[in-house]
């Protein structure tokens, strides 16, 4: 059976080198088709185990009182903050920014109701409710307001009343919210009481429906985003703004981490590129190593989109690290070539290619199972993105492993 198997694998590899070139050509026509779906995320889903008691106690206590999500936008203008000039242009930036259609509402030092700017009743404070820009507003007194007021002090303004903060209020998608308590509900009821095949029907639905909707709502939140910061940009000439809130952070991560993984995997690529060069000095030595490593590389991309397996900050590197360990791989497929033919200059190609792949094979399936086994040993972290970067870095070395082994001989015996 091995004599066997070994005799296929040549013959594929060695005999028939357009085979498995096609066999990869297909394997990177489907990773390149899945490619666009490869997502990052940046949610508590992504960063929290499956049923984690202090989310669920959190959402919980969301959904009875509610919850909302919310940009600040901080202000500070160079003039007087309570001067009727700043005043006029901190009013048309509220109402631009209530005007966007992903905004419910937007709170101000304009909007809050003041009680001792001079100092109201209860009776008078049932009656009307007065503002900073009402005339009888006495502006020094709501200045003091804004600063020691138990309500407002350090939430509107600045112990010094130079800056002030806006708070954006953006609409949800009750849809999302539905389908995020109904999942969390069967997902709690699973280990207990298991589910009937109904409800793992409707979970798996429930999920899937959830995850596009997630998806669609990042993108719509980028966009949000960067349309909140093009508002802000036509206030810069007399003020300085700054924005702020959860969303606005989870979306800049995402940013960053994307960033982070086009950098750190050209900076590899091209460091690669270099060392194979300084240590072979053949361009067929650059060449093969390098496009296993970028085959590997797309392929795990693919695969991450094929599973809809979302990358967090703490899985970023996984291309730099597939990067680096396909290289180590066929880095001793290259040496034991060069030492093979060294010692026997009067050997083909083909028994070349054959002898570096029956002397490396067994020392790279152990150092293979070693890594697999070192990333595995993640899984039983209680951590969610560590579990998910182990898992993806188990994938990428046997990735890794089989791709070396099946084009390191494919691309020799081509130009051979």
């Amino acid at each position: 059976m091995r004599a066997a198997l070994t005799a296929l694998y040549f013959r594929i590899t060695v005999k028939q080198p357009l085979l498995a070139g096609l066999l990869v050509l297909l394997l990177l026509g489907w990773a390149l088709y899945f490619a666009p779906q490869f997502r990052l995320d940046a949610s508590a889903d992504s960063l929290i185990l499956e049923n984690d008691q202090d989310l669920l106690y959190y959402r919980g206590i969301s959904n009875n009182y509610g919850s909302e999500e919310f940009l600040i936008v901080t202000y500070t203008p160079d003039a007087d903050l309570f001067a009727d000039a700043t005043l006029a242009r901190l009013q048309q930036l509220r109402d631009e920014l209530a005007a966007l259609p992903f905004v419910r509402s937007v709170t101000s030092i304009l909007d809050v109701p003041l009680i001792d700017s001079p100092r109201m009743s209860l009776s008078q404070v049932q009656e009307e409710t007065r503002t900073l820009l009402d005339p009888a507003t006495d502006r020094e007194l709501a200045r003091a307001e804004f600063r020691s007021s138990p309500i407002y002090r350090s939430l509107l303004t600045d112990p010094e009343g130079e800056t002030t903060a806006l708070q954006v209020i953006l609409r949800g998608n009750p849809e999302a919210a539905q389908l995020l308590a109904r999942r969390d509900d069967l997902r709690a009821r699973r280990p207990v009481q298991g589910l009937s095949p109904s409800e793992a029907a409707e979970l798996a639905t429930t999920e899937a429906r959830y995850n596009q909707l997630s998806a669609e709502q990042q993108a719509a939140l980028k966009s949000n985003i960067a349309t909140v910061r093009q508002v802000m940009d036509g206030y810069r000439d007399q003020a300085t703004l700054f924005l702020g809130g959860v969303p606005m952070i989870a979306s800049d991560m995402i940013d960053f981490v994307r960033s982070d993984i086009q950098t750190f995997s050209l900076i590899v690529g091209v460091l690669i590129i270099l060392l194979l060069a300084l240590a072979f000095r053949r361009l067929r030595w650059v060449l093969v190593p390098a496009a296993i490593c970028a085959t590997v590389a797309l392929v795990m991309v693919g695969l991450l989109g094929f599973m809809d397996w979302r990358v967090t900050v703490v899985s970023s590197n996984f291309t730099s690290l597939t990067l680096i360990i396909t290289l180590a791989l066929t880095v001793h497929l290259v040496v034991r070539h060069m030492e093979y033919h060294a010692d026997n200059p009067q050997a083909t190609q083909a028994e070349m290619i054959r002898e570096t792949l029956r002397s490396k094979f067994a020392p790279s399936v152990y150092t293979t199972a070693t890594t697999v086994v070192s990333f595995a040993s993640l899984i039983i972290a209680d951590v969610r993105p560590v579990i998910d970067f182990g898992i993806m870095m188990v994938c990428a070395v046997l990735l890794a492993f089989g791709l070396s082994f099946l084009l390191y001989p494919a691309l020799l015996a081509l130009a051979a």
